[in-house]
């Protein structure tokens, strides 16, 4: 969520001098550190200002504007910390007007524009004029903040555009001329080996090569091959970031060696080379998200991986609630965001989502966006969300204000604390499984699903990969439902129309005496119509076709129509994260109902990009012989 204006965060860089916020990890738990070297975790509100001024108030859109409540800036100010507080925060977060609330005494975060300001990952960063621009930028926000103690540190950037497959095939028909081009063709040439053959294998090229040198020019079309996704992306991919968190870093190093440096708020997504060369550079990685459910339920793939790959701690830099009920008038209709109808579910989410962040163990910050509704009529770019702790009016939702000063209240002890053992629960040998205690509507959404109970543990991956979503899995007595969440950004122009449904699910059951069920469900991210065209000015507008019903193939690759055998499926998406749900009834099992007790046999697998990027369960799917692949599960009655 980018605000028009460019403004500045700052969030204390991993110094090593006293008297600056560090980060550590103390018995197996990531923590900020304060100035006295107490842990600390960042609770904290975005857009801390006062919104517009009297002079510039619109009455027929109004958006919040403290002086109409407050004599005085510092009076708002003053009233506001202390606000703030007893809702349970204690650090001011991004986008918000630090100049007015540093004296207040809070500790502060603060937002610089670097590679925004070179079109990364469109530019080659490392371009002498770009980095000298750079360390200019540099010096003049750290003279700001070099000093101060309360400052936490920086962000760098805020949702740059990491699309790994569009950045790669736009790098790909780039001119000879391009480092980076020069760069990307070397690296084709080593992982082909020189043959063309194999890279037209991967690739679709206009104008036709002749031979591999012909690539090292501009290219006029360039897509993946149907189905192909070649790891020589990623390496490129990784060394584009790498040049970006390296320069930037090493300019504000330079210019302020005493506060943190906190990556650059993804865009509730990453590539997984990108958060890669992240953690070799930042000192806490940092990350926007926008939750799928309305419960709270945050995707545990998403913040797993994002550890695992970068090794850092992570500070979550805004997440959110809005509900249709809500003081200011709000439609909530200009954006992906997570929509409830009424004030008290949203401060039930909210609640559930937040104690969920703290209680992992590398979550150093969660910083809730935003402190004002939206106006009415939306914001100069049109999002119009009540988001705010208080309406246009400067009134409290008081349902959030309580949920967070209790959660954050608990905070730090919910860190300690860890985790809840969500999930399918381990038995003898395998898996209890647990019986689905709502009325079946297979529509892809996930809204009538306990995900909590039903979460599928310790999915595995297929090297270079991390899992990148996560399976849920319960039953009933007419069937098996299984779900799968991923967190994906899947260019549908860079592969030819109708070849998505080459991304897809797997599933294989084994009943005692009932013959083996493989089934592949295809069609993933596909979407119906006609695709959008580019009009009169040569910009091709948004694609907002709906997406397709998923097709249903057996492992022989007969294509069933739907409803045969009763497996159905079906897909919805909330911003990029995609869902996907599958029906599997017991008349493709052997049509005896399912009972509490019995045991199956199961397995699991999300194949996206070709071949080349698959999450699996169990682990075992692909590590051990086949009489072992499966994962034993034992069907229970529902979790309470």
């Amino acid at each position: 969520m980018r605000r028009l204006a460019a403004v500045f965060l700052c969030v204390a860089a991993s110094a090593a001098q006293a008297g600056f916020f560090k980060v550590e990890q103390r018995d197996g738990r990531w923590w900020l550190l304060d100035q006295d070297g107490k842990p600390f975790l960042a609770r904290a509100v975005n857009c801390v200002d006062a919104g517009v001024a009297p002079d510039k108030f619109n009455p027929r859109n109004p958006a919040y504007c403290a002086l109409k409540f407050y004599r005085t800036d510092a009076g708002w100010a003053a009233a506001t910390a202390t606000r703030l507080k007893g809702w349970g925060f204690n650090t001011i977060g991004g986008y918000s007007d630090e100049s007015i609330m540093r004296g207040q005494g809070m500790p502060y975060t603060v937002a610089l524009v670097m590679g925004g300001w070179f079109a990364v990952p469109w530019a080659d960063i490392r371009d002498p004029e770009s980095v000298k621009k750079l360390e200019e930028v540099a010096a003049t926000e750290a003279a700001k903040y070099r000093d101060d103690p309360l400052c936490i540190g920086y962000f760098v950037d805020n949702e740059l555009g990491w699309w790994d497959e569009t950045a790669f095939l736009y790098w790909m028909g780039r001119p000879a001329t391009d480092r980076l081009k020069q760069v990307l063709w070397g690296m084709l040439k080593e992982a082909y080996h020189g043959d063309l053959r194999a890279v037209l294998k991967d690739f679709t090229v206009e104008p036709k090569p002749r031979t591999l040198d012909d690539l090292k020019g501009e290219l006029k079309v360039c897509r993946w091959a149907p189905g192909r996704r070649p790891l020589v992306a990623e390496r490129f991919i990784e060394t584009l970031a790498d040049d970006y968190y390296d320069v930037t870093t090493s300019a504000l190093r330079k210019a302020d060696p005493n506060h943190l440096i906190l990556g650059d708020r993804y865009l509730s997504f990453y590539a997984q080379p990108v958060a890669r060369a992240a953690g070799r550079h930042v000192d806490v990685v940092t990350t926007n998200y926008n939750t799928f459910a309305a419960s709270g339920w945050i995707l545990p793939s998403y913040f797993d991986t994002l550890h695992r790959i970068t090794g850092k701690p992570i500070m979550v830099t805004e997440y959110y609630f809005a509900s249709m009920e809500n003081l200011t008038g709000n439609k909530n209709q200009s954006g992906p965001f997570m929509v409830v109808p009424t004030r008290a579910e949203r401060a039930a989410g909210a609640r559930e989502m937040t104690e969920r962040l703290w209680r992992l163990p590398y979550v150093v910050g969660a910083h809730w966006f935003q402190f004002a509704d939206e106006p009415p009529l939306g914001r100069d770019d049109g999002e119009d969300f009540a988001f705010g702790l208080v309406d246009n009016q400067d009134r409290p939702y008081e349902e959030l204000t309580a949920a967070f000063a209790d959660v954050n209240g608990k905070a730090e002890a919910l860190h300690r604390e860890g985790p809840r053992a969500d999930g399918l629960a381990a038995a003898a040998g395998g898996w209890r499984v647990p019986r689905a205690t709502w009325t079946r509507s297979v529509d892809g959404k996930l809204d009538d699903w306990n995900l909590p109970a039903t979460w599928v543990p310790a999915p595995g991956s297929r090297a270079p990969f991390e899992p990148f979503g996560d399976f849920h899995l319960t039953w009933s007595p007419d069937g098996i439902l299984v779900a799968a969440v991923m967190s994906n950004f899947s260019d549908g122009g860079g592969v030819p129309a109708g070849s998505m449904d080459l991304e897809r699910i797997a599933i294989t059951v084994r009943r005692e005496g009932v013959p083996a069920l493989d089934v592949q469900v295809r069609g993933l991210h596909e979407k119906t119509g006609p695709e959008p065209v580019a009009g009169p000015d040569g910009k091709k507008p948004a694609d907002n076709r709906p997406l397709a019903p998923l097709t249903v193939l057996r492992a022989a690759g007969r294509k069933l129509p739907p409803g045969v055998d009763g497996i159905t499926g079906a897909q919805s998406h909330v911003s990029i994260t995609s869902l996907a749900e599958v029906f599997v009834p017991v008349s493709a099992l052997g049509g005896k109902p399912l009972a509490a007790g019995e045991t199956l046999r199961v397995g699991l697998s999300l194949r996206l990009r070709g071949d080349v990027k698959e999450t699996f369960w169990p682990v075992s799917l692909v590590k051990t012989p086949a009489a072992a692949k499966l994962a034993a599960i034992t069907l229970a009655e529902a979790a309470p």
